[in-house]
Order: C-alpha cells, then structure tokens, then sequence
C-alpha cells in the first residue's frame, strides 16, 4: 500500500510530500522516515497513526535537531544544509518506498515474476522512469534549457544512476532528454554551484566541480545495467560526452553532435571525450570534431558509426524500448558480465589479455543457478529435451 503523507518540517521551509509504504508483516505497518541528512524519525507517527496527515515535527525536537546540526556541520551554511541535504534525502525515501510498496503488493498478490510499474520518480532535474519489467528510463528534465548541465543536474544524474545500479530486476537503462534536445553541454547562463565536499556522496575532499562533473561519465559506464542513450536533438559537449560514454546509441532525425568545449574558449578536453569519441569513430574523425568543434547531423553521425540507428522522432523511444526488449530476454548476469568485459578489453594489451578475461568471466558466472537455468532451457528448446 502507497500513502501520501504530508511531512511540515521547519528544516526544509514547508510542506514535503513524502511517499509512504506500508508493509503489512505480522500486521504491523512501519516506516521510517529520513528529513534531510539529520535523521528525524516519523515511524511512531506513522506507526500509531491509521490515516496520516500534516505530521508535525514538535518545536523542541526542532530545536534539538538544529543544534545538534550546528555542532557537526558548524563550518557549513544551514541554508545549504537545508537545500541540498534534506531535499536530496527526502527525494530518495520516496524512491526507496515506491519500489518497497511494489514489491510487498507483488508478494501479495503472488505474481514476483509479474511487473507492476512504480509511480515516476523525479530526483529534482532527472526523471526516473520504470517502462516495462527490467527497463528504466532516465529523462534529464531541463527543457526549458534544453537539458543544459548544471551542477545539479550532475548530482541529480549521479543519484539516478546509483538508484537504478542498485535495482537488481533492473536490467537496460534508457537515457535520453525531455522536450527538444538530448543535452545542449555546459548551461553557460547559469551552471550553479558546485556541492561542498561532503554534501554529496560523489564529492568527496579530494574533488573540485570540474573533477565533479568529469566523473559523472565514469558513474554512467560503471552503472551495471546496459544503458541506451536515446538522443533526441541537440547533443552539446556534455551531452555528446554522455552519449559517448554509454553502451549503445540511437538518434532521432533531428539528432545533433558537436564536441562543443573549444568554441567557449576552453580546451576540448570535457568529460572524457578525448578516451571515449576517438574509440568509437577513430582518431581522423575525433580529431577532426574535436579540434574544429563543428556539429553533424545524425546522417553523418550514422555514417561515422557513432550510433547504431537514425529513426523518426516519434520513434526514438519505442525503437530504444525494442532495442532493451531483445537484451532483458538474456540473463542479468550474463548482461552485466558482458558489459563489463567489454569496457575492459577496449583497454586490454593483447588478445591474450583479452582471452584471459573472457575465459575467467565465463567460469566464473557459469555455475550461477541464473545461468544455468537458462542454459538448460535454452538448449532445450534449439535441441529438444535430452
């Protein structure tokens, strides 16, 4: 069961919709609820509570809260605290119960093996998006600039990717943008601000925002699932460079590439597209496009083998849904194992490097009852029963 429970909490400057799950075992509904990175706990709320509403955080639970926040982080803004902190963590509380609830009603129902779509989530500027059983989409959300890189899109993407790499039925990931474009590259008109090291899991001490956001394409090839870039209009500097930087790529008509860094008067070395471009077309042809930063059309993009498929624009998204339909039909540890293999052999020394990890990958998942199930049926049905 899913509620919608309103959450008025002076730390986070207003009413909070949080989504709610409750699961019936032994018949005791329990939630906890996480506000921010302080850890206020609403479960005696809820757990005493058959209908909740305008739960209240009481004055001087607030107080103490607010002092104990002040003593930990007394070098950080509490204006920052509040807006990164508590609204990233109350994003994903809703996420987690979301697929908590569905998974209790399919116990329920006695249909584990049945997909029952989750309520679209969104992680502020990306929507996560569950299509069908094992596929997700990501749709970054800045259409009004045409999906342009911020600091908090990056940090956005970065918690989007480690939801999805952490859903085990979660097999492809579809990426692509909402409204006219893929991604435009940098939002030269407003990029924000980068987190404080420490307000976001991916920026730790060591790290700077350049380091910040040029990591983010490293989350993006290190996420398990296969991941479709599915490019829709312009894709800009950033945006080419997460399309590069994913496994397989289709283009919209109206699909554009430009490795856009060097008109701004910057170096062209953005977000790994100097290591990932030159793989995928060659050296001439990255050379080319990322010294001249000229654009192409998704014809010539075809041409150069940058992606596997121009189609309408209307049909991007169903041609993308066709392409992950074929690959959940395999076993996920076969998927992820593959993709892994693959990354590291662009890099491997030899064909003797490459035969090594090929050999160790397929000892080491063959014995997995996954796989083997799927072995048996499937020599089963090309050869007949034995």
């Amino acid at each position: 069961m899913v509620r919608r429970v309103e959450v008025e909490d002076r730390l986070c400057c207003g009413p909070v919709l949080v989504a709610t799950a409750e699961l019936l075992a032994a018949g005791t509904p329990w939630i906890v609820g996480i506000i921010g990175d302080v850890g206020v706990d609403i479960a005696s709320e809820l757990g005493t509570t058959q209908r909740a509403s305008n739960v209240g955080v009481s004055r001087q639970n607030d107080e103490a809260e607010r002092r104990r926040v002040d003593r930990r982080l007394i070098a950080q803004p509490v204006v920052e605290r509040i807006r990164v902190g508590a609204k990233r963590w109350i994003e994903r509380v809703e996420q987690r119960l979301v697929h908590l609830a569905t998974v209790a009603r399919q116990q329920a129902l006695g249909r584990q093996r049945t997909f029952v779509p989750p309520t679209l989530r969104i992680v502020s500027t990306v929507e996560i998006v569950p299509l069908e059983q094992h596929i997700t989409m990501l749709r970054l959300s800045r259409p009004e600039r045409l999906n342009a890189i911020s600091f908090q899109l990056v940090g956005d993407l970065y918690d989007a990717f480690d939801q999805v790499g952490g859903d085990p039925d979660c097999r492809v990931v579809i990426l692509t943008g909402s409204g006219r474009g893929f991604c435009a590259g940098l939002d030269l008109k407003d990029w924000g601000e980068p987190p404080a090291p420490g307000m976001h899991r991916h920026m730790n001490a060591n790290a700077d925002g350049q380091a910040f956001v040029s990591n983010l394409v490293a989350a993006l090839q290190a996420t398990p699932q296969v991941v479709i870039a599915a490019i829709n209009g312009p894709a800009f500097g950033g945006g080419l460079a997460l399309s590069c930087a994913s496994d397989i790529r289709i283009a919209s008509s109206s699909a554009r590439f430009c490795s856009a860094s060097i008109r701004t008067g910057l170096s062209g070395c953005e977000m790994g597209i100097t290591y990932t471009l030159p793989r995928l077309i060659g050296n001439a042809r990255a050379f080319d496009l990322i010294l001249s930063g000229r654009e192409i059309s998704a014809g010539q993009a075809l041409d150069y083998g940058l992606v596997s498929a121009v189609v309408d624009d209307d049909s991007l998204i169903d041609e993308a849904i066709a392409y992950a339909r074929r690959m959940v039909t395999y076993t996920a540890t076969g998927l992820r194992t593959t993709k892994q293999v693959l990354w590291q052999n662009v890099e491997a020394p030899s064909l003797d490097a490459a035969l090594t990890l090929e050999i160790n990958a397929q000892m080491r998942i063959a014995t997995s009852t996954e796989v083997a199930d799927y072995m048996a049926a499937y020599r089963t049905a090309t050869t007949g029963p034995k």
